[in-house]
């Protein structure tokens, strides 16, 4: 999770395979969860798959 303010970590996770977890507020374009880190406080929620980082031996 990230600020939505903090468009470096946002670029980043999206590099690294992550997706952002839709909800039903936006802010500049970005889906952001109200209040997840306490009043005031809204973040970015990212997910991954993890059956994609799964090695077949």
């Amino acid at each position: 999770m990230t600020a939505p303010v903090n468009r470096n970590s946002i670029a980043f996770h999206r590099r690294m395979g992550f997706s952002i977890l839709d909800s039903d507020c936006m802010v500049d374009g970005v889906p952001v969860v109200l209040g997840y880190d306490g009043v005031g406080e809204d973040r970015v929620i990212f997910t991954k798959d993890l059956d994609t980082l799964l090695v077949d031996w």
